[in-house]
């Protein structure tokens, strides 16, 4: 039941997967498609700007190159650009700007006696400078347009630039593409949160039955203890009473997830050695000897729950032990205040198989476990318990494959900032 659950809880990480790469797709799809469409609207500018100076070579070479202003010219010449959209700007044989469209620059703003006198090397400042400025740019996006005629008499050039259409195709891709991103980003938040949100039920819920199915039986082993008392010896009693003790520690420990927790001040010290102590009576001594060394260097006061802090070591401390692969086992149990003396640090190192590095980033996910039969959640319960209801960190430190694992909890000092090293 362990592997289907924890397949179940990649489902998400291979959805994600999907969305991007058929977000990689659509992007790409988008781009391609608004390619071609600025390709055949530059081909549509081209086309017109040719046909424009076809017509504009036409009827110049029946009145002459500009030897005065000609109504006429200027009539048909309104009329048969008055529906294009992208900049156009028309120049005679010497280079000088004579008309205009789109370009944000009044015709009647300069005089046709002032372009008469231009020398487009060296233009007086103003709009014809500008205008200058402007047809050089305008080469830069589109290859200019000779008039010819006769093939080698020029009788100007045109110089368009790309249409505001095109301009626009060309970012629309990116405003979609950012429209899509945010939608996708909300889309992962809130499916996040959701997914959170049924893990938390989840997790209560199971806690809360199981303090519950604990319940009942121990009370009744707490009757049939009392009844023993009278006729068995006191050593057996006080065993079944400290069985049965742990069975209420257990049972409170259930029973306080999905509850704000009564941290209280305290030494540290004292939870961690406590289960230790309790962990210690359980060691092999035959094949495996394990041997723990503690040292406890803390001074600073910390706010904790002991039965759910308590419950942390106890989670660590047996990994550590489960972990051993030697005839020999170490586990180092360590606290100490850290260099700022903000946190207390509670360092649990051991010397066991270690933790694949491709699996350390998912040690702390509901669900993976190492263990043949295990179920996944000590780890995962234990960062809860530190992160969320100590506000502290848990970390893995340090694991190497053969030589064993270091895992180290940050929990804030009294007073101090809430903050990590």
């Amino acid at each position: 039941m362990h592997n289907i659950w924890r397949k179940s809880l990649h489902l998400p990480g291979t959805l994600a997967g999907y969305l991007f790469l058929g977000f990689i797709a659509i992007i790409l799809g988008l781009f391609l498609y608004f390619q071609t469409l600025v390709r055949e609207v530059r081909d549509s500018t081209k086309i017109t700007s040719k046909i424009f100076a076809e017509f504009l070579k036409t009827e110049t070479t029946a009145y002459g190159i500009y030897p005065t202003p000609n109504p006429e010219m200027e009539i048909i010449f309104k009329e048969v650009i008055k529906n294009i959209d992208f900049p156009v700007i028309i120049t005679d044989e010497k280079g000088v700007p004579r008309v205009w469209r789109n370009i944000k620059i009044d015709p009647s703003s300069i005089p046709n006696d002032v372009l008469e006198n231009v020398d487009p090397m060296n233009p007086p400042e103003g709009p014809v400078k500008k205008l200058i400025e402007i047809t050089k740019r305008l080469d830069k996006e589109n290859e200019p347009i000779p008039m010819l005629y006769g093939g080698n008499i020029s009788l100007g050039t045109v110089h368009y630039g790309e249409a505001s259409l095109v301009k626009q195709l060309k970012w629309f891709p990116v405003i979609i593409s950012g429209v899509i991103i945010v939608f996708l980003i909300v889309g992962f938040l809130g499916f996040s949160i959701a997914r959170r949100s049924d893990e938390e039920h989840i997790w209560v819920g199971l806690a809360k039955e199981t303090a519950h199915q604990l319940g009942t039986p121990l009370s009744s082993l707490m009757g049939w203890t009392e009844i023993l008392r009278e006729k068995n010896p006191k050593e057996i009693i006080d065993g079944l009473e400290k069985d049965v003790a742990r069975l209420q520690k257990v049972t409170n420990r259930f029973s306080s997830i999905g509850q704000l927790p009564k941290l209280k001040e305290g030494d540290v010290n004292s939870v961690v050695k406590d289960s230790v102590d309790y962990l210690k009576r359980k060691l092999p001594t035959l094949d495996n000897k394990i041997e723990i060394k503690e040292n406890y260097c803390a001074r600073e006061k910390v706010k904790f729950d002991f039965d759910l802090l308590s419950w942390v070591i106890e989670n660590l401390v047996k990994n550590a032990i489960d972990a051993m692969d030697k005839k020999k086992g170490l586990i180092v149990v360590n606290t100490r205040d850290s260099s700022n003396a903000k946190y207390v640090e509670i360092r649990i190192q051991d010397n066991g198989r270690g933790i694949p590095k491709s699996e350390a980033k998912r040690i702390f996910e509901a669900g993976y476990t190492s263990k043949r039969y295990g179920w996944g959640l000590g780890l995962a319960i234990t960062k809860r318990i530190v992160d969320d209801y100590h506000n502290g960190r848990i970390l893995l430190e340090n694991t190497q494959i053969g030589k064993g694992s270091t895992f180290l909890i940050y929990l804030s000092a009294i007073g101090k900032k809430d903050e990590k090293d």
